[in-house]
């Protein structure tokens, strides 16, 4: 019998050069799980043996997954398989999802778009054995519900001076953080007029408006208003620079609110004041403006420099045809420029109630709704169009017109040119000067004497 010495054992990594033989004694070697070798024994027999891979094998079903919309994460379906050295592939999948090929973690960012994903399909595969697969349904969840919380400050047409129309309330659902006895500091139905410093009547402000375009473009939502708005209030009296009575409560009650409700949104301010610093300077009331803002983004704990600010444009009749007022509203219909994520709420056509201070109801609906696009706009860190002048005149003489008019004064981004046009005999308007930068006058010459 021939006794084989003991140092008769060789292997190497499955397919590695000869010169990567490893002598190993008998029984010392035990290769890793999973790891390809090759292994050789010296002596007659010269025997040559594999040490393969374990093939691929479904242990268990992959449980069906739903996502979260607007939500990403990842999860683990190896465990699904075994066997060694396994490759996965992912298949049926969307775009926003993807899988780790060397361990099965599965990563994705759902969509905000609930509905059905489709049929995922994990391939699992080795260098042996066949491929194994399990298939498991996707989904993205229904869209979850948010409430979502708008705080109302500012003066009395913020309020709401104009008694209640009867043409319908707020929308059914539509919530307010209560002021006054046993409803303070809690969430309440809102009904006009809101728990602002004071309400009057049934009076109505442009909340109802506002919570209408509001719930018709967010379904399923809650909408709730913070209410702090008091009537012949500013920055002259000292009650809304930072740090002033007014200012520091909606400061407190909107984080006394989201303390309270922490999953709840926040959307924005809805800011109407300013005929109270109508007697001020602009140098006055701008930087008190802007600095109220940037402040109330600060000190409000879900607030931010993005955080949508909306100003509302006082009555037409309140402020046109007056410098000083005119001046005020100058200051106001410029914030979009000087403060980014901001939009003003245009008043153009908007008739007062009487008393050429206050808008009327149907005024307010109107510019509720104006509020609202408003808002998206500030949201999108969009300019907002400028309105459309007034008071054009046209004075004809020797072979020119004369023209003349009024700047907008309805919001807007800030007006930094005009583009003359004219019309003959009823034709089309053809551009006579682009460029003409932002006078208010404009001569146009060349014409001829009698042709209209």
């Amino acid at each position: 019998m021939v006794t084989l010495p003991t140092t008769t054992f060789f292997w190497r990594p499955a397919g590695a050069a000869d010169t990567a033989w490893t002598e190993a004694s008998i029984g010392a070697f035990t290769p890793t799980l999973g790891a390809r070798v090759e292994v050789v024994s010296v002596g007659p027999s010269r025997v040559r043996a594999i040490v393969a891979d374990a093939a691929p094998a479904l242990i268990s079903a992959i449980a069906g997954q739903s996502f979260d919309p607007g939500v990403g994460g990842s999860f683990d379906v190896s465990v699904a398989f075994s066997g060694t050295n396994l490759v996965f592939a992912l298949g049926g999948a969307p775009a926003w999802a993807s899988i780790a090929p060397a361990t099965g973690i599965v990563s994705f960012a759902a969509p905000m778009l609930a509905g059905s994903a489709g049929a995922w399909t994990v391939t699992a595969s080795n260098s042996v054995g066949a491929p194994v697969q399990a298939t498991f349904s996707a989904a993205v969840g229904p869209i979850p519900a948010k409430t979502v919380v708008w705080a109302l400050i500012g003066q009395s047409n913020m309020v709401g001076r104009a008694v209640y129309d009867g043409l319908g309330g707020h929308p059914a659902g539509v919530l307010q953080w209560g002021r006054v006895g046993a409803a303070d500091g809690t969430l309440i139905a809102a009904a006009h007029p809101l728990a602002h410093w004071d309400p009057s009547g049934t009076n109505i402000g442009p909340d109802i408006g506002f919570a209408d375009a509001w719930t018709a473009a967010n379904p399923g939502d809650t909408l709730v208003y913070m209410p702090g708005a008091d009537g012949g209030t500013g920055f002259s009296d000292l009650r809304w620079r930072v740090g002033d009575d007014l200012y520091a409560d909606a400061v407190a009650r909107i984080n006394a609110l989201f303390a309270a409700n922490p999953g709840f949104e926040f959307g924005g301010f809805l800011w109407h004041q300013g005929e109270k610093d109508t007697g001020q300077t602009p140098a006055f009331y701008q930087p008190l403006l802007d600095a109220m803002i940037a402040g109330l983004r600060s000190e409000v704990t879900v607030a931010g420099p993005t955080t949508p600010f909306v100003l509302g444009q006082m009555v037409e009749a309140y402020y046109v045809g007056s410098a000083g007022r005119e001046a005020i509203q100058a200051v106001i219909d410029d914030t979009p420029n000087r403060v980014a994520y901001t939009a003003v709420a245009s008043s153009a056509g908007l008739a007062d109630k009487g008393d050429a201070l206050h808008f009327g109801a149907a005024a307010q609906r109107v510019l509720g709704d104006r509020y609202h696009a408003a808002a998206l706009a500030a949201a999108a860190g969009v300019a907002t169009a400028p309105g459309q002048v007034t008071g054009l005149v046209a004075v004809a003489g020797d072979g020119q017109v004369s023209l003349s008019w009024t700047a907008s004064a309805s919001g807007g981004t800030a007006i930094t040119d005009y583009v003359i046009e004219r019309q003959l005999g009823g034709g089309a308007f053809a551009v006579v000067a682009d460029g003409v930068g932002v006078g208010t006058a404009f001569v146009d010459t060349g014409r001829s004497n009698g042709v209209v």
